[in-house]
């Protein structure tokens, strides 16, 4: 069995039994939606690069040598490529994590005896040449 459809008029609600002006039952609008009033996004400052070292394994992160020494890196240091970030230590060897690239430490992502797994940020970088 077909059924014959109303034809839709725009302006208008199908049913008849409200009103076309906008204001439907409970104060809810029938015509089309207001446009949404969008603020400007911020600009971002001048983008720089930021390297993401990751761990190449899972171990232990030590910011030093040993215990008592100065770590490899502070915040806001400058590296150079091949410098030591690191070192991890897995199956009791020590791997040292070189830089990839010059640059600046952005960030330290890692505490100082922590366990580390594969593919966690160690450290950020916001290089200045590779």
């Amino acid at each position: 069995m077909l059924r014959r459809l109303r034809a839709h008029r725009p302006g208008t609600v199908r049913g008849g039994d409200l009103p076309a002006d906008g204001e439907g039952r409970g104060g809810t609008p029938c015509g089309p939606p207001a446009p949404a009033e969008t603020a400007p996004a911020p600009v971002p400052p001048a983008a720089r690069a930021t390297v993401e070292i990751t761990a190449p394994m899972v171990g232990v992160a030590y910011a030093a040598p040993t215990p008592d020494a100065q770590p490899y890196i502070q915040l806001g240091q400058r590296v150079e490529k091949g410098q030591t970030l690191c070192l991890m230590e897995a199956m009791k060897m020590m791997n040292e994590i070189p830089a990839p690239c010059a640059g600046t430490v952005a960030a330290i992502r890692f505490q100082n005896g922590q366990l580390a797994e594969f593919g966690a940020v160690l450290v950020e970088l916001e290089e200045t040449g590779c």
